[in-house]
């Protein structure tokens, strides 16, 4: 069935190896880059807190920011900003947590260019060199750059 809705893709690395990710259609059809980007960090943001009350549980204290990394440069400014934007404000306001999120010093997003993203793993097609190089860095055969 064809549907206009955006993929969305997440991994969680931990100690240096992929611990858990995720890929999904996202609930409603965004109008922009930066919407779709916006709500896929949101619900990610989730997934972070999640795993962070887990190794609170566990005895390991969650004293630093959880680093969320984001290829979409309007969607961090947003995030950073704690505001939506004029072209933004069309959204669900269930995906603005994201920004108490970050006020709360919970969770930081960080610019990660679009070539070393490893969630475009879990969304897109690649040609045989960079899927080599996704793969190899997902399943922890090469450090993180």
């Amino acid at each position: 069935k064809l549907t206009y809705r955006s993929m969305t893709g997440s991994g969680v690395r931990l100690a240096g190896g992929t611990m858990g990710y995720k890929t999904k259609l996202q609930p409603t059809v965004a109008d922009s880059s930066t919407a779709t980007e916006f709500m896929g960090a949101s619900d990610f943001g989730k997934i972070l807190l999640f795993i962070r009350s887990v190794m609170w549980d566990l005895g390991v204290p969650q004293l630093a920011v959880t680093v969320l990394y984001e290829d979409n440069d309007a969607c961090t400014s947003m995030a950073m900003a704690q505001k939506p934007t004029p072209r933004t404000r069309h959204m669900d306001i269930k995906y603005f947590s994201l920004c108490e999120w970050v006020e709360r010093d919970l969770i930081k997003l960080k610019r990660k260019d679009t070539s070393l993203n490893m969630a475009d793993h879990f969304t897109k097609q690649f040609g045989p060199i960079l899927f080599r190089s996704h793969t190899d860095y997902i399943m922890g055969h090469v450090p993180p750059r």
